[in-house]
């Protein structure tokens, strides 16, 4: 995996969806940082082409405990080689005034999303238009600000469900921002067609 990605990052985050993948650079930490930066290199939503669809498909199906586990290593170097080169163009390119606002929305979602969030006070807090704010979450992630959140929040409970197997599914509803556990479970059969129990045992089952 490391000769598909040579630059020195402090870490790497891949999360899939059908269509798109979100992926996030974290930057490598400097002995005095600068203030008030940032500590994401590079925080984005890629569109997926056919090649980097059918390995997100391959790769979800063996995180549900199916296919080919061998084929596993190669899927995820395609991916990998598809952040890397999205990277390096938009370290060519100076990111517009839109893709850094969108990366500030980014991590407001990311920071906020165990606290009650919602569009109008996120809006505020980062100065700027509800309506701008809708805009650029429907033009970035392909849905309103709610299922942005949603969606942060259901990528969070998936990584707790594996963390934490001993975490009732109620307290992992809670963790993550969920409203109440029943919430939390229609919410996560919605997006994976599992229970969260289920899901977590499939997982589990699957290494």
């Amino acid at each position: 995996m490391r000769a598909e990605w040579t630059r020195p990052v402090h870490f790497l985050g891949i999360v899939l969806r059908p269509r798109f993948l979100r992926f996030l650079i974290g930057r490598k930490l400097e002995r005095e940082p600068v203030a008030a930066a940032s500590p994401f290199a590079h925080h984005t939503t890629l569109p997926l082409d056919e090649p980097g669809t059918l390995a997100a498909r391959t790769l979800d199906q063996l995180a549900a405990g199916r296919g080919d586990r061998a084929a596993g290593p190669d899927q995820l170097r395609v991916l990998l080689r598809l952040c890397a080169e999205h990277a390096e163009r938009c370290a060519a390119e100076p990111p517009s005034r839109a893709q850094l606002t969108w990366q500030r929305v980014q991590e407001h979602i990311a920071a906020s999303c165990h606290e009650s969030l919602d569009r109008d006070g996120s809006a505020r807090v980062l100065g700027l238009n509800p309506t701008y704010l809708s805009d650029l979450c429907r033009r970035h992630a392909g849905c309103g600000f709610a299922r942005a959140v949603e969606a942060v929040r259901l990528d969070r409970a998936r990584l707790l469900l594996r963390a934490e197997p001993d975490m009732d599914v109620r307290s992992v509803a809670q963790r993550c921002g969920f409203a109440s556990g029943g919430y939390f479970a229609r919410v996560f059969r919605r997006a994976t067609g599992q229970s969260p129990g289920a899901w977590r045992r499939a997982a589990s089952s699957a290494g």
